[in-house]
């Protein structure tokens, strides 16, 4: 029984692999944001220098070769709101500029007057990624 679960997916989670392979060509999108983006891939993580105000959004900071790379990940499926806090030593852009991989839409979210936060919208499970220094 419990192989029979596995194979057939989580239904309260879905969509799985086995139940739809078109889950599959959203995580070669996600996997080839690496090209555009090593530093997601090989990058340092940095743990203390992003902070979100909402436990249901994962924001993380990678750094490779001066660059560094921001990922909003939403983990629920309703639409949320987040505030994205920055503490990076350099200042971050007037502006942030966010990239859905999946449908390549771009998203502005102007930064506070102090360049440390921004506001995001966010679609159920979605993905936002972002270079916010070279």
């Amino acid at each position: 029984m419990a192989y029979r679960l596995l194979t057939l997916g989580d239904p309260r989670h879905a969509p799985h692999p086995d139940t739809d392979p078109a889950v599959y060509g959203y995580y070669r999108e996600l996997f080839a944001l690496r090209r555009d983006y090593p530093e997601l891939a090989r990058g340092e993580v940095l743990l203390h220098e992003v902070e979100c105000d909402n436990p249901q959004v994962f924001v993380g900071l990678r750094r490779l070769d001066g660059r560094v790379a921001l990922a909003i990940i939403s983990l629920t499926d309703k639409p949320q709101r987040a505030k994205v806090t920055l503490t990076l030593p350099q200042t971050a852009p007037a502006k942030v500029i966010l990239l859905d991989p999946h449908t390549a839409e771009k998203t502005d979210a102007p930064a506070s007057a102090d360049r440390r936060t921004f506001s995001v919208e966010l679609k159920p499970f979605q993905v936002l990624v972002s270079r916010i220094s070279e």
